[in-house]
């Protein structure tokens, strides 16, 4: 975790500015190579995980009901 020596001899660290610049020009260049989704893709996939969130939110509350009236019916 210590200095890097940049090609010239200097030290080079995470603040230098020559390596953000680096990093943001990297950065672009994989935000360009990404495979973004299409908006119809995107509202299909959103449908889907509104979907599974709703049976397993229905899931959770009557299982939860189910365990709740079989303690119930143990400790009583």
């Amino acid at each position: 975790m210590g200095m890097k020596m940049g090609t010239k001899g200097k030290a080079s660290g995470p603040g230098d500015k020559t390596s953000v610049q680096r990093l943001a020009h990297e950065v672009i260049q994989e935000l360009r190579r990404v495979v973004w989704p299409t908006g119809r893709q995107t509202l299909g996939y959103t449908g889907w995980v509104i979907f599974a969130v709703v049976v397993i939110s229905l899931l959770t509350v009557l299982f939860d009901a189910l365990f709740g009236f079989a303690i119930g019916k143990i400790v009583s």
